[in-house]
């Protein structure tokens, strides 16, 4: 019985020195709801057969994909394409603090091609899931293949009055919120 009564204190001792590292990883873990092609999460490839051919709308920066949702042919002159998967370009990482005129998130590029610009949707929601605004957002960069960006915006809480959830929480009153960022279109470049 007495044994039992340390090894208990042990645990609790041992749980007491884990939880605050716990507590701080989940503020520095900022995780981001993204919309991704499916086939490539559950570990399935699609093959060129199920690629979209498509003619792309070349402009200043590169060539325009208007279909972010699909893995497409990407033709950047008559002898030069690849398959491009928007499932590998990615965001995370989202912070706003509730003082903050700014929202930050990382664009991840593991495509073979350099993303010059997109167009995103963000959605906003409070943590019961319901909306509390929705904006789309164009976004000019210059992120190489297999690289990582850091981009800034400004935020949709003008009234600084919301922070992410994820997020250190503020010493003023103010209401969490989660997020979501859906690609609308990129802009490629051939490296």
């Amino acid at each position: 019985m007495r044994n039992a009564f340390y090894h208990i204190l042990f645990l609790l001792s041992i749980f007491s020195l884990i939880v605050p590292s716990d507590l701080s990883a989940k503020r520095i873990k900022l995780t981001l709801k993204t919309y991704k092609d499916k086939s490539k999460e559950k570990g399935k490839t699609k093959s060129n057969n199920d690629a979209t051919d498509i003619i792309c709308n070349h402009d200043s920066t590169g060539i325009m994909i208007a279909d972010a949702s699909t893995v497409q042919i990407v033709h950047f002159n008559e002898s030069d394409s690849l398959l491009f998967n928007p499932a590998d370009i990615s965001f995370a990482g989202y912070d706003k603090e509730a003082s903050s005129s700014i929202e930050s998130f990382l664009i991840i590029n593991d495509s073979p091609v350099t993303l010059t610009g997109t167009t995103v949707r963000i959605i906003y929601k409070d943590m019961k899931q319901r909306m509390l605004h929705s904006r789309d957002y164009d976004i000019k960069c210059l992120i190489p293949s297999k690289q990582t960006r850091k981009i800034d915006i400004p935020t949709w809480d003008k009234q600084k009055t919301y922070y992410y959830y994820l997020g250190n929480k503020p010493k003023k009153i103010a209401t969490p919120y989660n997020v979501s960022i859906i690609p609308v279109s990129y802009t490629l470049e051939k490296e």
